[in-house]
Formats: C-alpha cells, structure tokens, sequence
C-alpha cells in the first residue's frame, strides 16, 4: 500500500510526500533494496527543487544507495543515483563515472520487463554531461593552478565586491532594499567571475588544440555507446542510435531488444553507418593516431 502511494507521489512531482511513503514501506519491509534505492530517487529528484541543498541532504541520498546495495549489489538504480550524487553533491568525478559506468553495463544485461529500473539510456546521457563537466572542471583547475594573472585578477574582483559591499552596509538600508542590492551585487560579482574563467578557458582549450600534444579522448559521438570506445565498424539501428557492430551483435546474440530504448531488435534491421565511419577515419587522420 505505502509503495503504490509512493509511486503516486513521485508521479505527481510531490517527492517529500514520497520520501515519507517510502519511509513507512521501508519500515514494513526493511530488506527490500528497491524501496531503499526508490526512497534515494525521490531524495535525489526533491534535492533538485531546491536553491541550495545542505550536504546532509547529499548524505541521505548516498546512505540509501549504500543501503541498497548491501542488500542487492546488482541494483544499478542505487548506483545510478549514488553516482550522480557524487558528482552534483562532492564534485567527485572519477568516482561517480566509476559508478555510472557499472550501473550503466548491469543495466544492459537486465531484462525489458525491469520497469522499475531507469533506462540505460538515461545513464548513459547522464555519463555523457558528466563528461562534458568534468572536462570544463578540469580546464577550470588548470587555469587557476598554472596562470597566477588569472588569480590577480579573481582576487580584484573579490576585493572591489567585498569595498561595494560594505559601502552597502553602511548605509543603514531598510531590510528588504538591503536584501535586493546585495542581491544584485552578488549576482553581479558572480557574472564577472564567469565571464572571467569564460576568456581564459577559451584562450586555454585554443593553446591546448594548437599543442603538439595528441593525448585528448575523442568527442564522444565518435564512440560506442556500449562500450565508449573509438567506433571501428559502427552500424545503426531504427532508432537512429548507433553503435560498433561487434559490440552489439554480441548484445543481441542474448537478448532481443536494443540495449538503449528496449524496443525490440533483429540484427537485420541494422545496418552500416558509413558516415560516421568516415568521420571516425578522418578524426584518427587528422590526429595521426590508430584510433585506439
């Protein structure tokens, strides 16, 4: 009774009502993993209403993740959402594509009839922004560790907000005129410091493009979504996903269904993506590499 209320809840977009069902149900059935990785989800969805998330909300959202895969290691919701967790909560991004990446391969094996499970497509959308994130974090951390003008002039900015700032307090405004003005100071400060990191990241990703260097992954519509290698012999399939021929025969040798949007799937309804390989071809080329 309490899951079906639950899941009435999380329908309607109302997830403390949720949070709150799930709780009773857990207390019912206390070894249930799916209740507990259900109760992380609505934990994790109600976290993104909100402005500004304490890291004890974080917390709940890893306790029942981590209490789900005590009771069931092939919970990849568990995983999914502990992952994403990682990321938008600590900013540990290794960590949480480490997690992505095995709910993402635990989802592929499971069975279309496991409804209550997020597709695998949506884990490996998500692995793809993470990605893109962690990348500009990356770049981001470069530019502050090797370019100590970029950090004068951070330190510009900050000084120049904190003189406004006090000039502000000093004026002895009513309450809710000083909540706005500091309101649009800060948004202020904090435009100038995106617009800041903005134009040294563009002159960084430039410098970096024009390095010797060959080192950088390549974009990720060039790799196989199953196994996020370089596209060899890739080939597509109704839906216009495609994916490496091997990778995916071997896929539907035990299932018959496409391993992202679970409609049903013969192998001949696929066929060769000759244009995506050619621009596989021209990016290992253009990169003097053997595409591996």
């Amino acid at each position: 009774m309490y899951k079906e209320k639950a899941q009435e809840s999380m329908n309607d977009g109302q997830y403390s009502k949720a949070i709150n069902f799930y709780t009773l149900a857990i207390k019912n059935e206390p070894t249930d993993s799916k209740l507990y990785s259900s109760r992380a989800k609505a934990y994790y969805l109600n976290i993104q209403t909100l402005e500004d998330p304490t890291l004890q909300q974080w917390k709940k959202v890893i306790h029942d993740c981590s209490s789900a895969l005590n009771l069931n290691k092939e919970n990849y919701d568990a995983m999914f959402y502990n992952g994403l967790t990682q990321v938008y909560g600590y900013k540990k991004f290794e960590k949480a594509l480490k997690m992505l990446h095995q709910a993402y391969e635990k989802s592929l094996i499971k069975s279309r009839n496991s409804k209550s499970f997020a597709l695998p497509q949506q884990i490996y959308l998500e692995i793809l922004k993470i990605k893109k994130i962690k990348n500009n974090h990356d770049i981001e951390e470069k530019i502050i560790k090797s370019n100590p003008f970029f950090i004068k002039l951070v330190h510009l900015l900050q000084k120049n907000y904190d003189s406004e700032f006090q000039k502000l307090a000093s004026k002895n405004l009513e309450s809710d005129s000083f909540k706005i003005l500091s309101t649009k100071l800060a948004i202020k400060y904090n435009e100038e410091i995106k617009t800041l990191i903005e134009l040294f990241e563009l002159k960084f990703k430039k410098d970096d493009e024009s390095s010797s260097s060959k080192s950088n992954d390549p974009p990720d519509y060039l790799c196989d979504p199953i196994s996020f290698n370089l596209f060899f012999e890739p080939i597509i399939t109704p839906s216009g996903q495609s994916f490496e021929k091997s990778w995916l025969l071997q896929h539907l040798s035990n299932n018959e269904f496409d391993p992202l949007t679970r409609q049903k799937l013969a192998k001949d309804q696929c066929y060769p993506n000759l244009g995506l390989e050619s621009c596989v071809d021209q990016y290992i080329q253009s990169n003097n590499n053997n595409g591996t």
